[in-house]
């Protein structure tokens, strides 16, 4: 066994993303004399590292932003990583995001001899790769990395494609999720009335709203569900830079009140939201540009965990997410007419749908993020 590993990492809880989910997972799962945790702060975190059997030592970082903010979060992160490591013995070095955290630690790393791995997720590498001065910098950082974790095996290939010479150390580190607690009636009623969405059935989606994650596709299929359905209603968890053309979009397409915004929800009532759904849909697609692919989608887990049967976009990492035919369906992403027809099918045969349902609940059973910190633990003691 080797000594304490360092993950650093630009997004952790209360921040939400699937980035922040992944690392919280892995965190709760690793000892305290395994690992510590160096995350920015944000407000609300001292209840958050409370939960974790691992330190987590928060610094100031800008807020997120335009390439400006970027870099100066890179070089603060990187004077505080070169802090941390100044006054604390680590044994190796784990870094978050690829180029943020990625290239301060790969020179860090090299300086002070410290094997160090690196997360790649997808949407992060297509990028850079588009892009040739952060692209020469991805594969310098990954050159020196004794490993180059990837999310999904999608992500896999995109790094062997992209980073030449990476392919022997690469490892796709499994996904995770823990066990949904047990449902509370009461809040999945009160979020129902808040919401004004009566008793009928719910399609849900949990992210962040930029127009890779298909939320257009889904508002553009509801004039033909609502003929059918009249009291479906759309509820979308989230924040982003799309809220305002989806809302014209729901508009002009005379919707508008059967498809709820909810903003973002605190951690506490995720699960309600997830419980009063019918079916999780989230049609993410490869858009081309920036933070335009799916590396893998943990949201999909997240909602089979409580049982939710999932329909998504074939796109990216998605496939690895959803067992195809028994948690749940994978269609065109920009397809609203098969969407469409989809949710038609699954609405009016509940016997199908109730086997998504125990599809998704063992889907999610298999997929334990005691089996992602293993991964972890096992790369750094060099298994």
């Amino acid at each position: 066994m080797i000594g304490v590993m360092l993950l650093a990492v630009n997004d952790f809880p209360p921040v939400v993303g699937g980035e922040a989910t992944l690392y919280f997972g892995l965190a709760r799962h690793l000892g305290p004399r395994e690992a510590v945790i160096l995350a920015p702060r944000a407000e609300g975190d001292a209840e958050v590292d409370a939960e974790l059997p691992v330190q987590v030592v928060r610094r100031w970082l800008p807020a997120h932003g335009g390439e400006l903010r970027r870099a100066a979060r890179a070089l603060l992160g990187g004077l505080h990583l070169a802090v941390l490591l100044a006054r604390r013995r680590f044994d190796y070095l784990v870094c978050g995001q690829l180029l943020s955290i990625g290239a301060p630690m790969a020179l860090l790393g090299r300086l002070i001899r410290i094997r160090y791995a690196v997360f790649v997720h997808g949407a992060d590498l297509a990028d850079y790769a588009q892009r040739p001065p952060w692209g020469r910098l991805a594969r310098w950082v990954v050159a020196g990395a004794h490993t180059v974790i990837a999310n999904s095996r999608f992500t896999a290939s995109l790094i062997d494609r992209l980073l030449p010479g990476a392919a022997r150390r690469i490892v796709v580190l499994p996904m995770g999720v823990d066990p949904a607690p047990p449902a509370d009636p009461g809040q999945v009623e009160s979020l129902r009335r808040r919401y004004g969405l009566g008793a009928g059935p719910v399609l849900l989606s949990v992210s962040r709203l930029v127009p890779m994650k298909g939320h257009d596709v889904v508002i553009e299929a509801m004039p033909r569900l609502l003929a059918r359905f009249p009291d479906l209603a759309y509820l979308v968890v989230g924040e982003g830079e799309n809220l305002s053309a989806l809302r014209t979009l729901a508009r002009e397409r005379g919707v508008a009140g059967r498809v709820v915004f909810a903003g973002s929800v605190p951690a506490r009532e995720l699960g309600a939201h997830y419980r009063l759904a019918t079916l999780f849909v989230q049609l993410s697609r490869a858009t081309g540009s920036y933070d335009g692919l799916e590396g893998f989608g943990l949201s999909y887990l997240e909602a089979a965990s409580h049982g939710l049967p999932c329909i998504a976009g074939r796109s990216g990492g998605v496939p690895e997410a959803i067992d195809e035919g028994e948690s749940g369906l994978l269609l065109p992403p920009r397809d609203s007419a098969a969407f469409a027809a989809a949710v038609e099918r699954l609405l009016a045969d509940r016997a199908t749908l109730r086997r998504l349902s125990q599809g998704a609940l063992q889907w999610a059973a298999s997929h334990p993020w005691e089996a992602s910190a293993h991964c972890l633990r096992s790369l750094a003691n060099g298994d």
